[in-house]
């Protein structure tokens, strides 16, 4: 079977539909829209020839096998062109770009990779034919121990993922694969291979264990800052967790509560403000010792190429 390599390159995407399923976070408006000038986003629309087969490399050297007719019927369509829409997640940056919140109530998920796809003709969307697949193809060089596959859904323009979704996919292994660069050279790549019956959000993670489920953070910050212009972020130093922190007009400082963490482990604090033209930032450590912690911070003035330097080290 011969496919066409396509190597892409991000481009930023805003793009959202009905169903909760395919809508994608956005916050046109706040403090949201301002982070999103400044991390570069892990997303493509890409032109999609329904008669040719297609691997996808993505930014994250994943693979995305589209055969023809995958989306529309060869016999009736082998012709059409249609749009294919991609999202990637892999660090902290990614998250908060696409609002992620790793909190999930019940028990605590490590994302290794996450995955949006969907696809649309003439600004309508696409489901695959019937016996269609989409194969995604992630690199480790090991396995992760007890990885699981769970299926997003956006709950109050939060997107959370849900891990316990029996039958989510048909098989599930670590294996490998033939790769090949733009240059022809092909190499044998090891990873996760699974197959989607459905566009949507995916995500590969591990579960958390000997975790606590009853800590409360809240962050006291100077009054020009507040809900309007700051975001403010609790990331695990642990494994791969964040939550955004809230603030609402009877309490003014930012908290989250019932989070599942290590006690003795350590959590970043991160805020994020724009006031006019000017940004402001602040990183703080802390080790989980004791319950219902209520922290003073003063965000710091940053320049924006800082700012975006910060961000994707996190």
């Amino acid at each position: 079977m011969r496919f066409l390599v396509l190597f892409f390159f991000s481009i930023l995407m805003f793009s959202c539909y009905e169903d909760s399923e395919f809508f994608i976070p956005h916050d046109e408006e706040g403090p949201l829209e301002s982070l999103k000038s400044l991390i570069p986003s892990t997303s493509d629309i890409l032109q999609i020839d329904n008669g040719e087969d297609h691997v996808i490399v993505t930014d994250y050297n994943v693979q995305l096998l589209v055969e023809s007719g995958t989306f529309l019927s060869k016999a009736e369509a082998s012709d059409i062109s249609y749009q294919l829409h991609l999202i990637e997640m892999k660090n902290y940056a990614d998250f908060m770009l696409h609002n992620n919140d790793h909190y999930t109530g019940d028990k605590i998920y490590s994302p290794f990779y996450s995955i949006y796809v969907d696809a649309s003709l003439n600004s309508n969307s696409l489901d695959l034919q019937t016996g269609e697949k989409l194969v995604v193809r992630v690199p480790s060089q090991e396995p992760v121990e007890e990885l699981v596959l769970g299926r997003g859904m956006v709950n109050q323009n939060k997107l959370v993922f849900d891990y316990n979704i029996d039958g989510l996919v048909d098989d599930f292994s670590y294996t490998g694969w033939t790769s090949t660069s733009p240059d022809g050279t092909e190499t044998i790549e090891y990873g996760y291979e699974f197959e989607l019956g459905k566009p949507g959000w995916y995500s590969l993670a591990s579960p958390v264990n000997n975790t606590r489920g009853d800590f409360e953070f809240c962050i006291s910050v100077p009054d020009q800052f507040d809900k309007s212009n700051t975001l403010v972020y609790l990331l695990s130093s642990d494994f791969n967790f964040i939550t955004r922190m809230n603030s609402d007009d009877y309490n003014p400082s930012f908290c989250s509560s019932e989070l599942m963490l290590h006690e003795g482990g350590g959590v970043k604090l991160i805020t994020i403000s724009k006031i006019e033209d000017q940004y402001y930032f602040s990183e703080n450590q802390v080790i989980i010792t004791d319950n219902g912690l209520d922290i003073s911070i003063n965000p710091s003035l940053i320049k924006e190429s800082e700012l975006k330097q910060r961000i994707l080290s996190l």
